[in-house]
């Protein structure tokens, strides 16, 4: 006799409990701190997701059982963790904000002395003229070398180990530059001048290692995230001019300008030190960590903009250079066409009407250029082009600022070197604000279309090799920034 059919019954996902992990498996919270997928809101409970066997795939759902209160999950009350990334992305620029916004204290410091006791010193000398370029050298030298070697160690050296150290140790030379202040080094110009070269070393050390912890960190959170941190760096560039606007207003001289500067980067690098121990509190963050930590089988879940490849397996270096190949290039070249004209050659262009004008620097190029910068990453949202070939041509295209500021009025100038074309005050101002705008807006979408291509597990490791690709462009936009002078 024939058998009855049996009804087809849909087949039912495996459910998985994560709250149930064996606890030995779980990394220490405070050095994972931000192992979260970037599609799953802190509310929800749970999220579906295929699991990819040799035979086929089969639905893996995970739930959670909430916080310890039980319940549902745990929010960014009062976007705290956005206002803290926000505040560290202040701290991770400030070294380079502050060494090279203090152009008069350190003109002051490197004067003729052998000509007479002003700030003018009787003329340009050679520490005077190059002390910029030197300071884009060794700032970006050292932070090419300690990012690179921060993504390597992502999986051997815990975070907070990594960024508290870095903080430390910038909080460190920030407050023995500060005591130089107080030192009269007129009589070994030049040792104060090598000194200076390795705190500025020093520094980018502790940079390096907080900015790539940073953005490893940030990758592992939504995409909002990543902005944040960007616009705060922006944020500590404005932060930088008006502060020392507000120190040279005082009109107590340029040493007394450069104590009050100094010792306001140290307070705020400890104020940043203080926030990174608040975020690894937060009960939004922890959770989100406690979540990730759960997630110890073979699967991952996918992040925003990343293909559904879920091999659940690191990435390799090779599928990561590849992953990233667009956007890295494209920040890279945006921070290389940046750093080969900013500081070094616009901080030195001068006014036509007023060339002893103490304001004019300050206000046409440094706080232009940062508010700039600013406002140009907080437009990321809008994320145009779409595409990442484009974003990348757009950022090369960016090489027609070269000439242009070329034109403006340098000095000193050399004889042969081509005369200034612009003869009003206001083009330098007009073209940096439009050199920064095009800076934060290029660098941020850059950055968020890197995070976006990595996979939950991957994350820190892409958000990494970012911040690599972005020192690596300060570094060669250091090198052309002493063809640039040499030029003119």
């Amino acid at each position: 006799c024939a058998m009855p059919k049996r009804r087809h019954q849909p087949e039912q996902p495996l459910l998985v409990n994560c709250d149930e992990v064996d606890d030995s498996e779980q990394l220490d919270s405070d050095e994972a701190i931000g192992n979260t997928d970037n599609n799953v809101d802190a509310s929800d409970n749970s999220v579906t997701t295929p699991l990819l066997n040799g035979a086929g795939s089969e639905s893996v759902h995970l739930y959670y059982s909430g916080s310890a209160g039980g319940g549902r999950g745990s929010r960014d009350s009062f976007n705290a963790a956005l206002f803290l990334f926000f505040f560290l992305g202040i701290g991770s620029l400030l070294p380079w904000n502050f060494f090279t916004t203090a152009k008069g204290y350190f003109n002051f410091k490197l004067r003729n002395v052998s000509a007479d006791s002003t700030e003018d010193g009787g003329g340009t000398t050679y520490l005077q003229l190059t002390f910029e370029n030197y300071l884009a050298v060794f700032s970006n030298l050292p932070n090419i070398v300690f990012t690179l070697a921060n993504a390597a160690v992502t999986k051997r050296i815990g975070q907070a180990t990594r960024l508290l150290a870095g903080l430390c140790l910038m909080i460190a030379v920030f407050a023995a530059t500060a005591a130089f202040v107080c030192v009269d080094t007129d009589d070994y110009q030049t040792a104060f001048f090598w000194c200076t070269m390795a705190s500025v070393m020093a520094v980018n050390i502790g940079a390096a290692l907080v900015q790539g912890s940073l953005f490893g960190l940030a990758a592992m959170f939504p995409h909002k995230y990543v902005t944040a941190l960007m616009q705060g760096q922006a944020s500590g560039g404005v932060t930088a001019a008006l502060v020392y606007i507000a120190s040279l207003s005082l009109g107590s001289g340029a040493l007394s300008a450069g104590l009050v500067y100094f010792v306001s980067a140290t307070c705020v690098l400890l104020l940043c030190l203080l926030a990174y121990l608040a975020l690894r509190r937060l009960p939004f963050v922890r959770e989100q960590v406690n979540r990730s930590q759960s997630i110890s089988y073979d699967s991952s879940l996918p992040s925003a903009g990343s293909s559904l490849s879920l091999s659940g397996q690191p990435a390799t270096w090779r599928r990561a250079l590849s992953d990233l190949a667009w956007p890295a290039l494209s920040v890279f070249m945006v921070f290389a066409v940046s750093l080969s004209l900013y500081p070094a050659l616009l901080s030195s262009v001068s006014s036509v009407a007023r060339p002893d004008s103490l304001y004019f620097v300050p206000l046409a190029c440094f706080l232009a250029f940062n508010a700039a910068d600013l406002l140009g990453r907080c437009f990321v949202s809008f994320s145009l082009p779409s595409s990442n070939r484009l974003l990348a041509g757009l950022a090369l295209l960016r090489l027609v600022f070269v000439p242009l500021f070329l034109a403006c009025n340098y000095q000193p100038r050399r004889q042969w070197a081509i005369p200034p074309a612009f003869t009003s005050d206001a083009a330098l101002p007009i073209l940096v604000s439009l050199f920064g705008l095009s800076n934060g807006y290029l660098g941020a979408l850059s950055m968020t279309r890197g995070a976006a291509a990595a996979e939950i597990q991957n994350a820190e490791l892409y958000g990494a090799l970012m911040s690599f690709f972005l020192t690596l462009g300060l570094g060669t936009g250091s090198a052309a920034s002493f063809v640039f002078t040499t030029l003119l």
